[in-house]
């Protein structure tokens, strides 16, 4: 057998050079080997052929069941709450042209007259606005 290092050292020093180097991982997004979006589509069969592997074998599941509820509410709250405001506020601007084109399928459709409280034909309004949002997401999906 090959000798190798305790899990610890190998943990610690991981944390260690990772938490030492967050000027090198901005340097190396700004200067790719391979422009992200080539190597991004380069990959699509790849990345198919691993989703399918993954769907068969049913590792969703699988990674789901390695952790306990307990895990996923201490690494959210650890890492979530920290990073949160900072992710919304620099995400803004891609929210907001992610969004625009539904708000403008919500400012211009038409919806049945409302009727009183509880009346049946109310659900219609929000069926038609429903029907709308989801014709633009599959519109805005066909154009890729």
């Amino acid at each position: 057998m090959p000798p190798i290092k305790e899990l610890a050292l190998i943990a610690n020093k991981w944390v260690r050079q990772s938490q030492a180097s967050p000027e090198s991982y901005a340097e190396g997004v700004r200067n790719p080997r391979i422009p992200w979006k080539n190597a991004a589509q380069a990959g699509t069969a790849n990345y198919k052929q691993a989703m399918a592997a993954s769907l068969a074998e049913d590792r969703h599941a699988k990674g789901i069941n390695r952790a306990t509820e307990a895990d996923w509410q201490d690494n959210a709250i650890k890492k979530g709450v920290t990073r949160w405001p900072e992710g919304i506020r620099l995400g803004s601007e891609n929210f907001a042209s992610g969004f625009e084109p539904f708000r403008q399928v919500i400012a211009s459709t038409q919806l049945p007259a409302r009727g009183p409280k509880g009346a049946p034909g109310n659900i219609q309004r929000v069926a038609t606005l429903a029907a709308a949002l989801h014709n633009k997401k599959k519109q805005l999906m066909a154009q890729g």
